[in-house]
């Protein structure tokens, strides 16, 4: 049976000549390269040509977040490197994320005995314009010169208790890290216990460092189909919009 191969578009007809068995039928071939020599410099082979051109441009384009294709054969040290790469990513982000969900034993930490030449609670007003809400955070400071000491982020009954606690002279042990403190005492014992302020401390370090994971799960998206290919080369492979 013979086809009409005139009713084709140009990218229907050249799309036939990657599929068609030429030796199988030989007559029909025969047509369709007929038919594609006379659709040579037409305005429909200008317009697929461009289309083309627009598409490598895309290509182009989007190269850095498209996914790897890779051969079973002569890309063994490639492939290779791409999975130790990616690996040693992930691993360096576990070696940076995990101290952050881990608070300093009170053991380890430092143990600075002095007298509090001030010791004041500060409130800060932070306003959200988009939920039209109003949240405080409450620090507690003691200034001991030339050192300052702070305790972030507690409540604002556990700032006032202190402020009421801790006066000019008192002498005082504070266990800090860098100025953070994790546990106050006074002569009368304990007034900023590291129970709590190893709570507190806990959501500071791990609150702005949320977003890094969402990061990494962007990495595991974008680089699934790469890896899934570098293990097993041809789970994925690219299609050209052109010809399917």
């Amino acid at each position: 049976m013979l086809i009409d191969y005139s009713k084709y578009s140009l990218e229907e007809l050249l799309d036939v000549k990657e599929n068609i068995d030429s030796e199988k039928y030989a007559q029909r071939y025969k047509n369709l390269i007929e038919e594609i020599d006379l659709r040579r410099n037409t305005p429909e082979e200008k317009q697929l040509k461009q289309k083309r051109v627009e598409f490598e441009n895309e290509q182009n384009y989007y190269r850095r977040i498209d996914f790897l294709e890779f051969d079973a054969k002569g890309d063994e040290k490639i492939r290779l490197f791409f999975i130790i790469a990616f690996i040693s990513i992930n691993f360096v982000f576990l070696w940076w994320a995990i101290p952050k969900y881990n608070v300093t034993p009170l053991a380890k930490i430092h143990e600075f005995r002095t007298v509090i030449d001030s010791a004041v609670c500060k409130t800060e007003t932070v306003h959200n314009n988009e939920t039209n809400t109003v949240t405080r955070y409450y620090d507690f400071y003691i200034e001991s010169y030339p050192d300052t000491f702070t305790a972030i982020g507690i409540s604002k009954s556990q700032c006032q208790k202190l402020a009421r606690t801790l006066t000019d002279k008192s002498e005082v042990s504070v266990w800090h890290i860098q100025g953070i403190v994790y546990q106050v005492a006074s002569n009368e014992g304990v007034v900023l216990p590291y129970t709590y302020m190893k709570k507190t401390i806990y959501k500071q370090q791990t609150k702005s460092f949320q977003m890094n994971w969402f990061l990494l799960i962007g990495v595991w998206f974008l680089c699934f189909q790469s890896l899934a290919n570098a293990f097993f080369p041809g789970t994925f492979v690219k299609k050209n919009p052109l010809f399917h």
